[in-house]
């Protein structure tokens, strides 16, 4: 037996108005359960995307990993299906760490001298101060993107040259500059771990051996990029009608003479440095 909420009346089962006062007995919609409803879509429809874009990223770096591991394995291995932006990742972390085993080692380099205590670390310091250089190369986020900016540009005149001789060797003029730096990658991909061990090497500089060790594994890391850029540029499958040898001849005179120009003129700028502050010498 039902009652009505209103006047008291007894009602029907299935009634829907109360014959005595006319209260409506329809039973209201829970609202506080459909905005409960609303909330949690709005919530999954949220976290959805969130989820989709981190699966994404672990995907990416997955398959990176993947093709980093078998261009170990078999330096010089690519497709033409290869993500496009795997090969310019790869030069880029090299970059940092060899930017940052740079200013490393060049940091504790200085402290070094400056802190001996004799003639010749006076001079030293005094010559440092006098270009700036402690400025240039401190510790710090600033120190870090001066010394990195300098390498990206020495490694953006090796992929521009390289990429020029790359389509001259190919006879193909649409050639993407992506796969030429996945080319270049495959053959390189060794600089991350040789410059990892660089960067590590960096904090043991202190003196004449530490440096020596330095120079030793800078050198096999600047050996490898030449190496590999020259692979890079080379296809032996191919035939051309100027030798690929000359192109890269050619490559290589381009770079070392915008090299010799910059490393000319910023010896230029020291010594008149140097001479503004100590006078003629």
């Amino acid at each position: 037996m039902k009652f009505c909420p209103q006047c008291g009346s007894e009602v029907q089962a299935g009634q829907r108005f109360c014959n005595k006062c006319g209260y409506d007995l329809t039973p209201a919609p829970d609202t506080q359960t459909e905005a409960s409803v609303d909330n949690v879509q709005a919530a999954e429809s949220q976290e959805h995307p969130r989820n989709e874009r981190t699966e994404q990223v672990k995907t990416y770096a997955s398959n990176y990993w993947v093709w980093l591991k078998a261009t170990w394995l078999t330096p010089g291995r690519f497709s033409q299906g290869e993500n496009a932006y795997f090969g310019i990742i790869s030069l880029g972390l090299s970059a940092v760490l060899m930017a940052g085993a740079l200013l490393t080692a060049s940091s504790h380099l200085m402290s070094y001298y400056m802190t001996l205590g004799n003639v010749s670390s006076s001079v030293f310091s005094t010559a440092m101060n006098a270009l700036s250089l402690p400025d240039f190369i401190h510790p710090g986020f600033g120190g870090f993107m001066n010394v990195l900016l300098w390498v990206l540009a020495v490694f953006a005149l090796y992929l521009a040259v390289g990429y020029g001789a790359n389509r001259l060797n190919t006879n193909q003029v649409d050639k993407n500059f992506w796969q030429y730096t996945n080319r270049l990658a495959s053959f390189t991909n060794g600089l991350l771990v040789i410059n990892l061990i660089l960067f590590l090497v960096s904090f043991t500089v202190s003196g004449q051996n530490s440096v020596q060790f330095f120079l030793i594994v800078l050198i096999l890391s600047q050996l490898l990029f030449t190496v590999g850029h020259v692979l890079s540029m080379y296809h032996a499958e191919i035939e051309t009608k100027i030798s690929q040898l000359y192109v890269i001849v050619a490559a290589y005179v381009i770079i070392y003479a915008a090299m010799a120009v910059f490393i000319s003129s910023t010896l230029k700028q020291w010594f008149n440095l140097l001479k503004m502050h100590y006078g003629n010498f």
